[in-house]
């Protein structure tokens, strides 16, 4: 009763009051079943059962990055279950940038950076989720005079209801931006609303969610449509995710590396061991917000794990699944690869697990057969990568930390021979532990 009450106060409330379904869809039922629904603007029952629904990604860099993942994974979900998905990349607010979250204002990029970003981000988008509308807010905001945006948008918004959002309120009152929150900024949740509304109205789009902080753009999303429509809308939140030492979980490795989606900016396997590095106390929680495997699968597998959790059984799972699901099984085949090379004793390592491990990378280095016998360690070292210079390699060759083929290797000026052959095509370069480089040799 008291939740009806609150609904009917507002009026994107009173308009969900008016149908209800007899239970909540199944797929929100599981989103709730695994901690994935934060806030929601009405009872879940309330929810359409199909139609479209959309997510929203502003092109601040040329790629996503793991702290993009829950959307992408959510929206996934949404569209195995029926519903239409819709990813909007902000070609236009992406401009302006959401304040939402942040402590003081971003830098503004260049328009021509985010068009580049754009056209990047939904390439990634597409390739992950086959099916998906990828959509631009460019094409409704291209051409629109400030004069129109004020007169058909900006008459629907009250300041006193702007002033209120919590991404306002907590720059006011205590950001870091000692020059408050300018009036670009101020403005971004007119134009999110904007873009809710042409979504439904294009693409009959009447579900949008978002990250925690997007509360306030959703609400503001609801109540523009109200005023500017007969529609029902509706709108959830994800939860922030945090590891069991309370921080938040994506995006950064521990030494503060962007975990990116895009194969050119992180590796597979570099993608591969942030899952793999998953402490076991959170092994669950990302199981639940990033897999596809039903909820009884999941407890299968960390009761499994915990039976022996120094195997790291559950990790494998994981990392395997995630890294599959944005990198394709191939990602997995060269991520579980460079695993082997890196911390394996090299004996036991086929041709095949060397190539898989650095095909596609700058690892690899490829030349003619033909002449290469005329090469030095040093020349073939340089071309490969092992080091900057000549006598950076030298150096390294007398600290005992250059080999080839597994064998220290202290000659740094001699000629390659045909033993230096693996597989009768390889030599396989290290610098230090871990540092590879392999070169194959092209008939």
């Amino acid at each position: 009763q008291m939740l009806q009450s609150l609904l009917l106060s507002r009026p994107w409330g009173r308009m969900m009051c008016t149908s209800a379904a007899s239970s909540p869809p199944p797929v929100f039922q599981d989103l709730k079943h695994r901690a994935l629904l934060k806030d929601s603007t009405a009872d879940l029952h309330l929810f359409p059962t199909k139609g479209g629904v959309y997510v929203g990604f502003d092109p601040t860099a040329d790629s996503l990055h793991v702290g993009n993942l829950l959307q992408i994974v959510v929206l996934d979900r949404l569209k195995r279950a029926g519903y239409t998905p819709l990813a909007l990349i902000g070609g236009a607010t992406g401009q302006i940038g959401d304040p939402s979250g942040r402590e003081s204002e971003r830098s503004l990029l260049l328009p021509e950076t985010t068009a580049e970003n754009a056209v990047k981000i939904a390439a990634l988008i597409e390739d992950i989720i086959p099916g998906v509308e990828v959509t631009n807010n460019l094409d409704w905001y291209d051409g629109m005079s400030a004069i129109q945006f004020l007169r058909d948008v900006g008459k629907q918004f009250r300041v006193n209801q702007m002033l209120g959002k919590e991404s306002v309120r907590s720059r006011i009152e205590g950001g870091d931006d000692k020059e408050g929150m300018s009036f670009t900024e101020f403005s971004y949740q007119c134009l999110q609303a904007h873009d809710f509304y042409n979504l439904l109205e294009r693409h009959d789009c009447r579900i949008q969610f978002g990250g925690s902080d997007q509360w306030g753009n959703i609400t503001a999303g609801l109540d523009y449509i109200k005023r500017k429509t007969e529609h029902s809308a509706f709108g959830f939140t994800l939860p922030l995710l945090s590891d069991s030492e309370g921080k938040k979980i994506g995006k950064s490795t521990s030494g503060n590396q962007t975990v990116w989606l895009s194969a050119e900016k992180t590796s597979p396997y570099d993608f591969y061991q942030y899952w793999i590095n998953t402490a076991d106390a959170d092994l669950k929680k990302l199981f639940l917000a990033f897999s596809f495997k039903s909820v009884d699968e999941i407890d299968e597998i960390v009761s499994t794990h915990q039976q022996a959790p120094e195997i790291r059984s559950g990790q494998a799972h994981l990392a395997a699944e995630v890294t599959e699901y944005i990198h394709g099984k191939e990602g997995v085949v060269q991520a579980e690869s460079a695993s082997r090379v890196f911390f394996g004793n090299g004996e036991d390592l086929s041709k095949d697990d060397y190539l898989n491990a650095f095909r596609g990378t700058s690892r690899l280095y490829q030349t003619p057969r033909e002449g290469v016998n005329e090469y030095t360690v040093a020349d073939l070292g340089l071309k490969a990568g092992v080091a900057t210079s000549k006598s950076a390699l030298r150096k390294m060759a007398q600290r005992g930390s250059l080999y080839i083929n597994n064998q220290r290797e202290e000659e740094w000026n001699r000629k390659i021979e045909l033993t230096d052959l693996l597989f009768d095509e390889l030599i396989i370069f290290r610098a230090g532990k871990k540092d590879y480089r392999v070169v194959q040799l092209l008939d």
